[in-house]
């Protein structure tokens, strides 16, 4: 797909959909920054791609409800592997729920792993992509076409990313 080379982020990489995505990128040759909250998840992840790979995978540590470790990885990213062509924004749910089973707490902490985080890494990332002539892919869920039922923290946050 001519990816060999190319610099690519991927958040929330240790596991899940956020691998499956890196997985693809590193078979691709491109270089790799693996980011997560779990560095051992993390080293088992970057220990499994090695069988497959010619680019580099990198692996750091991210809370991305963390401002400053957000502009870390950031950081971490462009020191590691020079630049950066391609950022994929990935983050797990909130909990299950409707309406009347959140407080306001809920819907701030939905608020800043599924929205705010996204826009902060973006606001981090663009220099770097404006530079390459780089990519963004913000990852979604079908709910953002049509609520899935009993999530609602989780409806009301994706749309906010396909704006």
């Amino acid at each position: 797909m001519g990816l060999r080379g190319k610099r690519v982020l991927v958040i929330a990489s240790s596991q899940g959909l956020g691998k499956a995505i890196a997985e693809l990128f590193v078979k691709e040759d491109a270089d790799v920054m693996l980011a997560s909250r779990n560095m051992e998840s993390l080293r088992e992840v970057q220990t499994e791609f090695e069988h497959f790979r010619q680019g580099k995978v990198k692996i750091t540590t991210c809370d991305i409800t963390e401002p400053g470790q957000i502009q870390a990885v950031m950081d971490e990213t462009i020191k590691e592997l020079g630049g950066l062509d391609i950022l994929i924004n990935n983050a797990g749910g909130p909990p299950a729920g409707g309406f009347e089973d959140f407080q306001d707490e809920d819907w701030q902490s939905a608020f800043e792993l599924n929205l705010l985080s996204y826009v902060r890494i973006i606001r981090a990332a663009l220099p770097y992509l404006k530079e390459q002539g780089g990519r963004i892919i913000n990852i979604a869920s079908s709910s953002i076409r049509e609520p899935i039922p009993g999530l609602i923290l989780y409806n009301t946050f994706r749309m906010g990313i396909m704006v």
